[in-house]
């Protein structure tokens, strides 16, 4: 999951306030049991109000790695 997943989350919020929606306290949440890319994991991270939901934040347990 990355940038764009995030990008299409924040017009579906711009449009629902364009359209007389509050969405002063939206937060945008991904989900992904794949993980998410460095740049969407950068943008989490600079408080935003971005969530991002894994298999470790739903399970607590940590996604296996393919190797090959």
């Amino acid at each position: 999951m990355g940038l764009s997943h995030l990008e299409r989350l924040t017009q579906a919020r711009d449009l629902l306030a364009r359209r007389g929606m509050d969405v002063g306290q939206c937060a945008l949440a991904c989900f992904s049991a794949a993980g998410f890319s460095d740049a969407l994991r950068s943008e989490s991270a600079r408080g935003d109000g971005v969530l991002l939901v894994g298999l470790e934040e739903l399970y607590g347990v940590t996604p296996a790695r393919s190797h090959g």
